[in-house]
């Protein structure tokens, strides 16, 4: 669930979340708009949240489509390795 998703279903003010868990309003904007936070504010967030806000759901969309396109290329490249590694009649490990 998105942070303001949580903020709304639970008719939490938002700089009354900064002062509960101890974080910046400027901290709090940039989590709501995806922007790259510390990681002791992502903590916060979650633990506050009970888990309901996920740190994955606290990264920028842009980020996860990158990441996501990045680990189906290295699928890929291991794929193509272990088919090199069989047609060679090594076996590894």
């Amino acid at each position: 669930m998105k942070l303001e998703e949580y903020l709304k279903k639970h008719n939490v003010n938002k700089l009354s979340f900064c002062r509960k868990i101890g974080i910046t309003a400027p901290a709090l904007y940039g989590a709501l708009r995806g922007r790259d936070m510390k990681l002791s504010t992502a903590i916060r967030i979650v633990n506050e949240t009970y888990g309901e806000v996920k740190f994955r759901d606290l990264l920028d969309p842009k980020y996860l489509e990158t990441m996501s396109q990045e680990g189906k290329q290295r699928q890929q490249r291991r794929k193509n390795n272990d088919d090199i590694i069989r047609s060679s009649g090594e076996v590894k490990n």
